[in-house]
């Protein structure tokens, strides 16, 4: 997974190379295939699916360099702003499965 580290920011305050933030990584558990420029590619393995968001790598990030994460405000709708019934079917067939025609 690409991760520049531009976007990181956003998030933690990672260190100020991308090679001592590689570093802290790896000596974390996470692989690291190569850096180019401020971008980090992450090889994420089957048991780290909790890396595959840029929250997650700035979580990991956080926890090793002791420092606070910014988690972004999600705005949540209140509950019955949408109803089935509010939803209508374009279609006026009463099954959406397809019609078969029979040869004579």
């Amino acid at each position: 997974m690409k991760v520049p580290i531009s976007w990181l920011k956003e998030y933690v305050d990672p260190p100020a190379s991308p090679a001592e933030l590689a570093k802290l990584l790896v000596m974390a558990g996470v692989g690291v295939e190569s850096v180019e420029g401020d971008v980090l590619d992450l090889e994420i393995t089957a048991n780290r699916a909790d890396l595959l968001s840029m929250l997650g790598v700035a979580r990991e990030t956080g926890v090793n360099l002791r420092k606070r994460v910014r988690v972004p405000e999600v705005a949540v709708a209140e509950a019955g702003t949408i109803s089935p019934a509010s939803i209508r079917s374009r279609s006026r067939r009463r099954s959406f499965a397809p019609a078969i025609r029979r040869g004579r």
